[in-house]
């Protein structure tokens, strides 16, 4: 960070790895450092890896809103940025599946099935072949939370 700190890299970095180091403590104690330095990322470059921060600060407010002892998420903030990562790589479909994951918790169904729809039709992107399971079943789970038609 202090070799680089004007850059998005170490910001964008710091945060995946304090969220990975939240998930092995188990510990709320992060949250806040993580957003903060997931928010300097995108003021450097929101669109650096496929909207990365966007996507993760919008994942964080989701997992974390309406959870009292945790006092970060909020929806609205969630839907806005990966509505945002969406707009940015329309041709992603791991910011397809993380934004309809957000419009089924606001219960706009038809969005998200939309959003779920688009993102089934898009080919993988060459640097994340192999990486396609994870969204993949995540996009399924979600599809069981949808209403029928």
């Amino acid at each position: 960070m202090r070799l680089a700190g004007d850059r998005v890299e170490p910001h964008y970095y710091l945060a995946l790895n304090l969220g990975r180091l939240s998930g092995i403590q188990r510990t709320k104690s992060y949250i806040k450092e993580m957003a903060s330095e997931a928010d300097a990322a995108l003021q450097r470059d929101e669109r650096y890896d496929r909207a990365g921060a966007h996507r993760f600060l919008g994942t964080l407010h989701l997992r974390t809103q309406g959870k009292l002892f945790v006092g970060f998420g909020d929806l609205d903030l969630a839907l806005h940025h990966l509505a945002r990562a969406a707009e940015l790589f329309p041709n992603d479909p791991e910011n397809r599946v993380a934004y309809a994951e957000a419009l089924i918790e606001d219960e706009n169904f038809a969005d998200a099935r939309r959003e779920l729809d688009k993102a089934a039709t898009l080919p993988v992107p060459p640097d994340l072949k192999g990486e396609e399971g994870e969204w993949t079943a995540r996009a399924a789970k979600l599809r069981e939370r949808l209403p029928a038609k």
